[in-house]
């Protein structure tokens, strides 16, 4: 898949394996999903669409239908950012993005929750020999 434009629904799952560091990926994301879900009370991950899945950027929202929400605080002028929340997909630090880059089109169509990333991360190698 990498090098490859992304289909509209590929997930976490489906950039994995053709990831470099997969494990240092997932953790990542993982990290920024707990810290996310001890705020909002949930998350879900969507991955970034608009690139080749080397290293996709990712969106976090609360729930699967947050866009209901999203849309009623941008058109009364309110904070986005509570709502979706995007990260770089190589150092996992927060993107300063705005409603145009965190809209639905550039992301997946598809989500993974907390619990689903959560096991894909113990499944990957640690890279430590026993």
């Amino acid at each position: 898949m990498a090098g490859v434009k992304l289909s509209g629904n590929a997930t976490v799952l489906d950039v994995v394996r053709t990831l470099d560091q997969p494990r240092g990926y997932v953790l990542g994301v993982f990290n920024n999903m707990h810290d996310y879900k001890r705020r909002h009370g949930s998350a879900f991950v969507r991955i970034g669409i608009t690139g080749r899945g080397m290293m996709p950027n990712y969106r976090l929202e609360p729930t699967n239908d947050s866009v209901i929400g999203f849309l009623a605080d941008l058109v009364q002028g309110g904070d986005v950012d509570r709502h979706f929340v995007a990260y770089h997909g190589r150092n996992h630090e927060q993107l300063d993005w705005g409603p145009k880059e965190l809209k639905g089109p550039h992301w997946s169509s598809a989500y993974l929750d907390h619990e689903t990333v959560r096991t894909l991360l113990l499944e990957l190698p640690t890279g430590k020999r026993t």
